[in-house]
């Protein structure tokens, strides 16, 4: 074989996987919709229906770790264990029923999210 088949082979192939992964990760985005979830979770909150925030927020969580694998190959492991703190410091501010709690890591929570969704993510 030719240097440049072999070239072309592996540019195709790795268009092909990065293709693949971010239409699976823009899938499971689209299915379960994260953020309008957090929206959710932040309307509850304001509204002091204490028990569906916590429910929505745990209902966050538990796709969450079905699916963070996925998006662990284009963030980094800091990123995403600040972004699980997050998550389980609204879940604890349902709780505790602790407004301000919950909207300073929802509004970081949408951040990482948005992040997350970025072909290239921020630091």
């Amino acid at each position: 074989m030719k240097n440049t088949t072999i070239t072309i082979s592996l540019v195709c192939i790795i268009v092909a996987a990065i293709s693949i992964y971010f239409f699976n990760l823009n899938r499971i985005y689209d299915k379960y919709d994260l953020i309008e979830n957090i929206k959710l979770v932040e309307n509850y909150a304001l509204q002091s229906d204490w028990d569906q925030a916590e429910r929505i927020s745990v209902q966050i969580k538990k796709v969450w770790d079905i699916h963070k694998n996925l998006v662990i190959f284009n963030f980094g492991e800091e990123n995403i264990s600040f972004f699980e703190h997050t998550l389980n410091s609204i879940i604890a501010g349902a709780k505790a029923k602790d407004i301000s709690l919950i909207l300073s890591n929802i509004i970081t929570a949408r951040e990482n999210l948005e992040n997350i969704n970025k072909l290239v993510p921020e630091p």
